[in-house]
């Protein structure tokens, strides 16, 4: 399993929804998640993510997701 914790703290830190976004791909892109899954994750963090907190929840769940903890 890949350690993404520099990749959720650069979300974490980002100021602007676009660098949040930014480096929320890069965390998906970075993780262990089938191709399948990258392409779902990409399309709800473009539909359903419009403020920085929303961002920020997302990367949380993907996280917790990917180590099977996922909140819901």
């Amino acid at each position: 399993m890949k350690n993404l914790t520099e990749e959720l703290k650069a979300v974490y830190t980002a100021t602007d929804l676009a660098t949040k976004k930014q480096r929320m791909m890069e965390l998906i892109d970075n993780s262990h998640a089938k191709k399948e899954t990258k392409l779902k994750a990409r399309l709800a963090l473009d539909t359903t993510c419009r403020s920085p907190y929303s961002v920020d929840k997302f990367a949380t769940n993907y996280m917790l997701s990917g180590e099977g903890l996922k909140l819901g």
